[in-house]
Order: C-alpha cells, then sequence, then structure tokens
C-alpha cells in the first residue's frame, strides 16, 4: 500500500513540499482513526521518481518471489518461460542497480540487501537454472562475489548477452538490439514479455490464487467457517470451500475497483463451480451445495458492509458463464494496461514499452474474440450476457471494447477502422419452406445436414432435413454459437422444449405439405 500510494502521489506531483504536507495530513488522520489503520504504516519515502522507482522493483519483486517460484515448480507447467525471464531481468536490474549503490548513504542500499540476502538464504536457485535452463555468466557490470546475485543467461545463447542495453527500464532498446538479427526473435521477446506482465495483473494474480486449490489444503482443516463442509469428508466440496474462502478474505483488503472486479469474478467462478459439480460431474450433491452459499454469507458477516462482496447468483449454463468470464477478465487486464501506458505518459518515462503492450494485448484478444463470436446472436442471449459486461466492455461495439494506441499523437483510439463489427446472427425463424408458400430471406443450408426419421422423430445431430423431399421443405438453423449437450451445461429443460417446438414445426409442415 505504501509504494502504491507513493506512486500516486509523485506521479500528480513533483513538488516536495506539497508531497511532505500530504502525509503530515495523512499522519494526522490515521492517528485519529487507529480502527482503520491498524498494522498499516504509510510511508513518505522522500526521494525522487526515479530513485523510487528502483526501490520498487525491488521490493516488488522480492514480493513476488515466492509466487514465481512455485509457478516454475508446479508440476506439469510446460509454459515456465515468462517466470524465468522474470527473474533473470531482476537478477540483471539488481546488478545494474548495485553499481552506483555500495554504501548507506544510497537511498535503495537496504533494498539491494535485501535482494541480496532473500537469493542467498533460499539455496533453491540450482533448482531454478535447471528448470529455466540458465547458467550463471559473470556480469559485465561489476564483479559478483561468491554469495553475491549473478546474472543469468539461457544455455546455448551466449549470443544474447553482448546485444543487451543496460537499461533495465528499456526492454524496447533490448528488443530493437535484438531485431537487428532476427525479427520472428524481436516478436517473441513482446510475447513473453507480454504474458510476463498478464501474469501480473491483480485480477490474474486473484485468479491463481483461487484456482489452485492444492496450496489451500494444509490451513483449511483450522478454519471454524469450514467445519460444517469438512464434516462431509467431500474432497471437491472441501477444494471449493477452501478456494472461495481464499477468494473471499483476498479481495475484501483491496479497495473498491480492484475489489469490485475480483468479486464479479468470484461470483462467475462459484457459479461455473456449480455447474461443473452439480450438473456435469455430478460429485457434489445439490443439498451439499446449500453449505457453500452459507459459507459466502459467513464471510459477508466478517467483513464491514462496504467490504463486503454481494453474492449474485446466475441461471446461466456453462458455455455463456464461461463466454463472460473470458470477456470480463480480458477488459480488466486491459484497463490495467491502459493504466500502464497512461502512466508512462505521464511520466514521459516507458511510454514504448508499456503502450505497446497495450496494443499487443487488444490486437491479439480481438482475433480471438472475432474468430470466437462470428456474429451476435440476440436469439441465445437476448440480455447481452455473453456479449456486455460493462460499458466499454462489449462485443457489440468491437472498437471500443478493442481500442488501439497512436504513438503519433499518444491517444488511444476508440474509433479504428480494423476493428471490425460482429454482424447480428440470423434468427432460427428464418426458414426456407419451398412449395409451402413460406418463403423467408434465403438462407445458407449445408447440403451434407443430417435427415430426420419422421416417424422416430430423431436425427443424427446438427441441422435437420426432413426426410422427405429435401428440395421442398427445409429448416435451417443459423446460430453460430456452439451449444452443449445438457450434461455439460445444464439446459436440459430448454433443450427438451426446443426440441418439442422443432418438431412441431416439421410435423405440422408436412401435414401442409401432403395437402
Amino acid at each position: 500500500m505504501s509504494h502504491w500510494l507513493y506512486d500516486k502521489v509523485i506521479s500528480i506531483t513533483k513538488g516536495t513540499d506539497l508531497v511532505s504536507n500530504f502525509y503530515a495530513a495523512l499522519f494526522m488522520f490515521s492517528s485519529s482513526n487507529k480502527d482503520n489503520f491498524k498494522n498499516c504504516t504509510l510511508t513518505n519515502f522522500n526521494v525522487d521518481k526515479e530513485i523510487f522507482n528502483k526501490k520498487h522493483i525491488l521490493y516488488e519483486f522480492l514480493e513476488s518471489y515466492d509466487d514465481i517460484k512455485k509457478k516454475i515448480f508446479l508440476e506439469g507447467n510446460l509454459n515456465v518461460q515468462p517466470y524465468c525471464k522474470h527473474i533473470k531481468e531482476n537478477f540483471r536490474f539488481y546488478n545494474i542497480a548495485k553499481e552506483n549503490c555500495n554504501s548507506n548513504s544510497c537511498n535503495y542500499f537496504t533494498e539491494l540487501q535485501q535482494f541480496k540476502n532473500k537469493i542467498n538464504e533460499l539455496n533453491d536457485l540450482n533448482t531454478i537454472l535447471n528448470k529455466c535452463k540458465y547458467e550463471k555468466i559473470s556480469c559485465k557490470y561489476d564483479s559478483n562475489a561468491e554469495d553475491d546475485v549473478p546474472c543469468l543467461q539461457a544455455k546455448g545463447s551466449p549470443f544474447i548477452l553482448p546485444i543487451l542495453g543496460n537499461d533495465p527500464d528499456d526492454i524496447v532498446n533490448i528488443l530493437v538490439n535484438v531485431a537487428i538479427i532476427s525479427v520472428p526473435i524481436m516478436a517473441i521477446f513482446l510475447i513473453l514479455f507480454k504474458e510476463n506482465y498478464e501474469k501480473l495483473c491483480p485480477l490474474n494474480k486473484f485468479i491463481d490464487r483461487i484456482k489452485n486449490f492444492n496450496h489451500y489444503s494444509q490451513f483449511c482443516s483450522t478454519i471454524p467457517e469450514l467445519k460444517d463442509i469438512l464434516a462431509h469428508y467431500n474432497v471437491e466440496l472441501k477444494n471449493i470451500g477452501c478456494a472461495l474462502y481464499e477468494g473471499y478474505t483476498y479481495l475484501g483488503a483491496h479497495d473498491d475497483e480492484v475489489r469490485r472486479d475480483f468479486c464479479n469474478y468470484l461470483n462467475l467462478w462459484l457459479d461455473d463451480q456449480k455447474n461443473k459439480h452439480i450438473t456435469a460431474k455430478p460429485d457434489v450433491m445439490e443439498e451439499k451445495w446449500e453449505l457453500i452459499e452459507i459459507l459466502w454469507n459467513k464471510l459477508n458477516d466478517i467483513f464491514e458492509p462496504s467490504h463486503q462482496c454481494k453474492r449474485k447468483v446466475t441461471e446461466k449454463n456453462a458455455l455463456e458463464i464461461k463466454k463472460r468470464m473470458d470477456l470480463m477478465v480480458y477488459c480488466v487486464n486491459r484497463n490495467y494496461f491502459k493504466d500502464l501506458c497512461e502512466t508512462g505518459i505521464n511520466s514521459e518515462t516507458n511510454v514504448n514499452k508499456y503502450c505497446s503492450l497495450f496494443n499487443e494485448l487488444t490486437d491479439t484478444n480481438y482475433t480471438k474474440f472475432s474468430n470466437e463470436n462470428k456474429c451476435i446472436d440476440d436469439t441465445l442471449d437476448p440480455d447481452n450476457y455473453r456479449y456486455n459486461v460493462f460499458e466499454d466492455c462489449d462485443l457489440n461495439n468491437m472498437a471500443v471494447t478493442f481500442p488501439k494506441f497512436n504513438f503519433k499523437t499518444n491517444e488511444f483510439v476508440y474509433d479504428d477502422e480494423s476493428r471490425i463489427q460482429s454482424e447480428k446472427c440470423p434468427s432460427t425463424s428464418d426458414l426456407i419452406v419451398g412449395d409451402a408458400g413460406i418463403d423467408v430471406g434465403g438462407a445458407d443450408v449445408d447440403v451434407d445436414l443430417p435427415k430426420v426419421d419422421v416417424d422416430l422423430g430423431v436425427a443424427d445431430d446438427g441441422p435437420v432435413i426432413l426426410d422427405s423431399d429435401p428440395n421442398k421443405i427445409i429448416l435451417a438453423a443459423h446460430h453460430a454459437s456452439p451449444v452443449q449437450s445438457s450434461i455439460d451445461n445444464g439446459t436440459s429443460k430448454s433443450i427438451y422444449y426446443s426440441g418439442l417446438s422443432l418438431s412441431g414445426v416439421f410435423f405440422t409442415s408436412m401435414v401442409l405439405y401432403k395437402v
């Protein structure tokens, strides 16, 4: 909190007197409201932005180092390179930063010592190097003592080191130099760097906390609120309860905007778990699920009303929930990258780095969501549940949802012509009935559509053609969105009744045709 606050303050003003006055007022306020500031000291670092950035980078890495290691050591995790690269870059930053900071008179000397001690005391660096396929090398900035933090490079890639710039903040300089050797290598570096930043987005870190059930097994048995759930000895029920407890208690400690994002995701995640464990794979009985909902209410009682997360049960199928979750995660992460870009613009540092990451994120996700949503289906989703999360997160407006950053004007563009809007899906009422006298706009029909046995009223799968005269009576189903089986999405009733309605259309058409 101290680092976040100081960064915000010095981004607004460079006046040391104003900063000092702000912290003096803050100290007076916190002293008179001790109940709201328990174990919370908001530090005035009293340094300029350049020095603070170095202090913050060192501090942030130490705070996240254990989580990064867990990711690297996680069994079955094949995508460890973004985490490995983050470690390598921070080790390099340490060695650059220490070059001009070797005594207590240096404002970030303490952080350097803490960094060094943290790495040395863990005694697992060699394991990390093996997992990342890195090797220790001599730093060109300074000689390394035996107990110091080494520089690293990928095994078998000795050509990379000479072209690396020695500015730890200037990743763009690195990428430009690498581009001299190979443009594809530069693209890979940018992708890895973006993935690394995405992993550190607040929402992604929150998602990681509630998805990794194994991390919560030991402490769950000691939590009073989970006593009723643990009494049933149901592993899935326990895992969901533990993850819910971890997620709720984590979000309750955050400020309004971040807490709202976490709360929205936690609600969707729990609805998704209910679909999976009651409908799709019934390993948790419905009456036992009520214990999970009761746990949510218990957690509400722990926090003040202003820090609670209201439960919002959504009766949607698994496909709809997943689509909404995916869109929400993108939009929240997009806003995070946008904030980084704006911070770079305001401070006139790292604009290329952060704003390039923003464009990379929006471009990649524009392609992803365009491919997944060839058309917007108002018939299946009249309330836009899958397509609209909030005002500027709406697949009905692709240009606004996937903006671009213009480096020439240093502005975000919300009407870029490259963002092609998805069209509305044709309605299922679009029928082509030959001699029956009903003619609704031309529909593309798959000539290989499965036929229906009229006597049995069944088809293979997919859109259907009546087994009478395919040139006379055709029903074309246009919906682009895949429909899951009732086992997967819990919509057996709606599918059943839809089937009855379609059957009525088939047989009515047959009678009219025969007449």
